[in-house]
This record gives structure tokens, sequence and C-alpha cells, in this order.
């Protein structure tokens, strides 16, 4: 994991705000008091550049709802993971198949 955010410089900003003519690139409504800018298609916390190609201009409501939908799940899957490898967090294991005593349901 990365301890360090790439933000997006002002001409980024400027950029992609001009690029979207001020309106939100998921809802398409103009953006009346601040612009949101949400690093896509690669979250910032995984390692997302701060880049013109990796910039969406968004609304308050559309960030929250991106973020809350789509990256923190992606973050904490990628944390776990991570944890699995580094050996922190115990693999999962399957359930162990049940075994009728009477043998209904199975034909074999």
């Amino acid at each position: 994991m990365r301890s360090h955010r790439n933000e997006f410089p002002a001409q980024v900003k400027i950029e992609r705000y001009n690029y979207a003519k001020g309106r939100c690139e998921i809802c398409g409504k103009l953006i009346v008091s601040v612009a949101h800018y949400d690093h896509f298609p690669i979250p910032a916390a995984l390692g997302g550049p701060g880049t013109f190609n990796n910039c969406r201009c968004l609304c308050r409501l559309c960030h929250e709802r991106v973020t809350r939908e789509h990256d923190v799940p992606a973050i904490a899957k990628s944390k776990r993971i991570a944890e699995t490898r580094m050996g922190l967090r115990a693999p999962k294991r399957k359930m162990p198949k049940h075994k009728d005593p009477w043998g209904r349901g199975r034909e074999q």
C-alpha cells in the first residue's frame, strides 16, 4: 500500500473542469457549489496517479456515492489480499462437505 497520495495539481483540475464543461461526469448536473475530483479508474489509495486521464469532475453527491460503493470496498479487498500474502491473516478455509448420515438427497 502507498502512504503518499498523488493529489491533482491545479492545472489538471482546471483542465478537467473545462473538459466536463462545469458538469458532473456521472449525472450530468451543473456543478453550482464546489467540484469534487475523483481518482478514476485507479483510486489514489491504490496508487492512482494525479493525471488528467485518472481524474473525473463530480458533484458532491456522486463523489460520495462512488467513494462509498466502489472505492472503499476495492481498497478493503486490496488490504485483505495484501495481509493474507504477508501472513497477517489466515487464508479463507473451505467449508467441509456435509455427508448426510442417512444418504438422502444424493444419488451416486
